[in-house]
């Protein structure tokens, strides 16, 4: 993609290169206050108690879905164990 916007416009790849780098920097950089603020003390504790009476963990503050691993089936276990989302 880089290799064609450099022909487009007639410049180099690195030029593009460093356009797009400093593009997202500045978008990222403009944007992270409102949408990723760093929680307060409050929050976190907030946070916590949602995971704890929610999925019974206590001391929670978040948690990663959609990570699949591979794993033995127990013997005789049939397709108890068969991810068919992977499939």
């Amino acid at each position: 993609m880089q290799k064609s916007i450099a022909k487009l416009y007639r410049i180099g790849r690195s030029t593009v290169h460093e356009i797009i780098h400093d593009t997202c920097k500045f978008i990222y950089e403009t944007l992270k206050p409102e949408h990723l603020p760093m929680p307060s003390t409050e929050k976190w504790v907030s946070i916590s108690k949602e995971f704890e009476n929610k999925w019974q963990f206590p001391n929670c503050l978040g948690a990663v879905d959609g990570k699949h691993f591979s794993i033995k089936a127990p013997s005789n276990s049939g397709t108890q164990y068969f991810n068919y989302k992977v499939a």
